[in-house]
């Protein structure tokens, strides 16, 4: 926010010559007496200096952040403060130092009327600001909504370009389905960045899966621990940032693994869990020096559970994988009432 108002500070420098063909044209075509280009210039100058302060304080006011609406607050106590102290030894004593002199000598002051233009100006330059302010924040709105909307089509068009590619054997198709659902509904209601977001994370984890098809495949842990935390965001759009609770150990374990051993039972429990702020899925990670531990635990309902329809090879897929490459590691899998938690076990590397 600050950069961007930074680079408008910069470009509303240019309101200078602005005001200055306005009133130059003015005294062209309008004004009954000709009126001095020194009086001009230094009007014009006056203008472009409170136009620049009175924006930047709009700019902050309508920021959501108490800290930038505070700094709104004290831009526009500045410049008010400039109008009540300063503007009268600048009309009748600064700039008449300079020779620009705006009462003329042979009529009387009032400062009645001098209060009343400066007053004038003021609020025609605050309005003019504040017109600005928003037809710019409307036009940038107008364009993220445009881009984001052209994003979301893009995006979209990837997604269902891998789902034609993947297997239903090691990323269920339910879970793709659901994600995509309910993310392309909220960038709809919403527009929000952190959607396409997901989209894009959506899009990276189908691209993994297509990878995990092949059973030779492996990666390091780092690399899994990636999509990982890409399930996690997933979750989390689906059933809100406290679906998904992840614990990790401050000893993460190293080397390299079968490809999909760790998405594979999240995939799982995103798809039959039922998934509240009450009863999130939690995904645990530790070790001891000698062996590493992953977990994920979830709850369900036997009746969702039962209505799923599932090939049921998960786990078989999930063993092979395993003992294709004779891993040092083990699956462990245990069901207590509505509580359901598989561990992968093995070897620090």
């Amino acid at each position: 926010m600050l950069t961007s108002l930074y680079h408008i500070t910069l470009w509303n420098l240019l309101s200078f010559f602005i005001f200055l063909g306005f009133l130059w044209g003015i005294n062209a075509f309008a004004a009954p007496v000709d009126i001095p280009l020194g009086q001009i210039v230094a009007a014009s100058a006056l203008f472009s200096f409170f136009y620049i302060v009175l924006f930047a304080a709009t700019w902050q006011l309508l920021v959501k952040q108490w800290t930038y609406r505070a700094m709104g607050v004290l831009l526009l106590a500045f410049a008010v403060g400039l109008i009540m102290w300063c503007s009268y030894p600048l009309i009748y004593d600064w700039l008449p130092r300079l020779g620009i002199h705006f009462q003329p000598e042979e009529e009387d002051f009032s400062l009645y009327e001098f209060r009343r233009r400066m007053l004038t100006s003021f609020m025609f330059v605050w309005i003019l600001a504040v017109g600005m302010v928003y037809f710019y924040r409307y036009t940038v709105a107008k364009r993220t909504i445009h881009s984001t909307y052209a994003k979301r089509d893009e995006y979209r068009a990837r997604v269902e370009r891998l789902q034609t590619q993947l297997e239903s054997r090691h990323f269920a198709p339910h879970t793709i389905e659901n994600v995509v659902a309910i993310t392309m509904g909220r960038l709809t209601m919403d527009n929000k960045e952190e959607y396409l977001h997901a989209l894009m994370v959506l899009a990276e984890v189908m691209h993994y899966a297509l990878r995990m098809q092949d059973e030779e495949a492996t990666v390091t842990l780092t690399e899994e621990w990636e999509q990982v935390e890409n399930m996690v965001v997933l979750g989390r759009v689906c059933h809100g940032m406290k679906a998904v609770v992840v614990r990790r150990s401050p000893i993460m374990p190293k080397g390299n693994l079968p490809m999909g051993i760790f998405v594979m039972p999240i995939e799982n429990a995103l798809k039959y869990a039922t998934i509240t702020a009450d009863t999130p899925v939690h995904i645990d990670i530790e070790g001891d020096g000698r062996q590493w531990r992953f977990t994920v635990t979830n709850h369900f309902r036997e009746t969702k559970r039962s209505t799923i329809k599932s090939a049921k090879t998960g786990f078989v897929l999930l063993r092979r994988k395993i003992e294709y490459g004779a891993w040092p590691i083990s699956v462990e899998r245990r069901e207590q009432g509505d509580t359901f938690r598989v561990s992968i076990v093995g070897n620090f590397g």
